[in-house]
């Protein structure tokens, strides 16, 4: 039985990854090197997106193309719930606190580097436009 292909379905969690990463549509077509419009008709599902560009995208977007063709588990706020319980049972404030705050320190080092490495990419593209 063949599958079909839910192409609005494939643009929305493209969008839903794109601004869970603060890209403009235009950030997100210059990193995977298509057309801003490309981007957008993609986004609303009036263009079938090529395997082609589906890995572009999920490249630029540092992310797998799985996640746009199955669904984000791994962006769901509820994934890993039981485990950070689990992790904090039996800690005292002391320690929890302690916890959140390398995990806090750990997610904007994330951040930092990512937007550093697209800065890198970004600057390094200009150079090669040049030559």
């Amino acid at each position: 039985m063949e599958k079909e292909i839910d192409f609005g379905l494939i643009g929305r969690r493209i969008r839903e990854v794109r601004t869970q990463r603060g890209l403009s549509q235009a950030q997100l077509a210059f990193d995977a090197g298509m057309q801003n419009s490309y981007i957008c008709h993609v986004e609303k599902g009036e263009k079938q997106v090529s395997l082609k560009a589906l890995v572009a995208i999920a490249e630029a977007l540092q992310a797998t193309a799985d996640v746009f063709l199955y669904g984000q588990q791994k962006f769901d706020t509820t994934q890993y719930q039981s485990e950070f319980i689990e992790v904090l049972s039996g800690c005292d404030e002391f320690e929890k606190r302690i916890i959140f705050n390398a995990a806090s320190a750990v997610k904007e080092t994330i951040k930092n580097e990512y937007l550093l490495k697209k800065n890198r990419d970004e600057e390094k593209k200009r150079r090669d436009d040049r030559w």
